[in-house]
């Protein structure tokens, strides 16, 4: 008996470390990272912002990337317009909707939500490289306006 449970602890033993070897091998050889984001925003005289997120995206290892998010969450109501999205410089046609299944190369897509909206970038990128981003939208109402004047000279 104690001959057997010697054997079942070097079995369970040997199961242990060959799961701990494979382990590596299981994990996903790929990755994307975030190297910059850049913010350009412009005020405009009627209270709305021209802005422009420049995002440079690493991408490592040897899986095919085809599609990328950016999420924007806020409070209140936005009115967000004049959707443009290049990619290394190169400008993406809209969709009128999201196409995650087919994903179509050099496309976009704005899906709005409740407090949150999401751009989906279409692309190839087949193994590793640099990206480079650029989102530009308005955004209506950015600031508000009044017409009295709440600064006034001291004398």
């Amino acid at each position: 008996m104690n001959r057997s449970l010697h054997r079942i602890r070097w079995f369970f033993l040997f199961v242990l470390i060959i799961s701990v070897i494979s382990l590596p091998a299981l994990a996903e050889d790929y990755s994307a990272r975030l190297d910059s984001l850049h913010f350009d925003i412009a005020l405009q005289a009627d209270g709305s912002a021209l802005i422009t997120e420049t995002r440079t995206i690493v991408f490592e290892g040897d899986h095919e990337f085809t599609r990328y998010g950016v999420n924007n969450y806020f409070t209140g109501s936005r009115t967000f317009a004049d959707w443009q999205v290049f990619l290394d410089g190169t400008p993406l046609s809209r969709l009128s909707e999201p196409d995650n299944e087919n994903r179509p190369e050099n496309c976009f897509a704005v899906e709005d939500g409740e407090g949150e909206n999401t751009v989906y970038i279409y692309f190839r990128q087949q193994g590793s490289g640099t990206r480079v981003f650029r989102i530009s939208y308005r955004l209506e109402n950015a600031v508000k306006l009044y017409k009295d004047n709440c600064f006034r000279r001291r004398s």
